[in-house]
């Protein structure tokens, strides 16, 4: 079990086939409608992938507020369709200091889809919040999956 301080883990099943959500997650046109916390958006323009290691997966978040929250990741492992390993630049404004790695994987299940995500380290205070936005993250992709 992770250690809630420093990595967090969230699951979900998707209604829908593997191919299809590891799809959402890598197609610019699909991240940019869901990717985010609720009631964040992500103009299409912002999303730039280049799926292999090395890669870049980078896109910017815009709050509510109007505010600029820039994502930019390189792809660390990438495994079509069960595996996406992303890692974040470090954020020192928002007191996340070291590079922070995601790891995306993506199970057969009962006729849908379990995405398995671990992320970290975050530091105390921010770990809740980043589970959270996970979990939000995923009410929007599952919206995106049954339209």
């Amino acid at each position: 079990m992770p250690d809630a301080a420093t990595e967090i883990a969230v699951s979900r099943t998707f209604p829908a086939p593997r191919d299809m959500v590891f799809q959402a997650w890598t197609d610019p046109e699909q991240i940019h409608a869901w990717w985010g916390p609720e009631h964040f958006t992500v103009p299409r323009d912002s999303v730039d992938v280049d799926l292999r290691p090395g890669g870049r997966y980078d896109l910017t978040m815009v709050d509510p507020q109007g505010n600029r929250h820039p994502v930019r990741q390189e792809v660390l492992e990438v495994d079509p369709p069960s595996l996406l390993v992303l890692r974040h630049e470090p954020m020192p404004a928002h007191g996340l200091n070291d590079p922070i790695d995601t790891r995306v994987e993506f199970h057969d299940d009962q006729g849908g889809t379990r995405v398995d995500i671990t992320s970290g380290p975050y530091s105390a205070e921010m770990g809740p919040h980043a589970g959270a936005g996970w979990e939000q993250q995923f009410d929007k992709l599952e919206r995106l999956l049954s339209a």
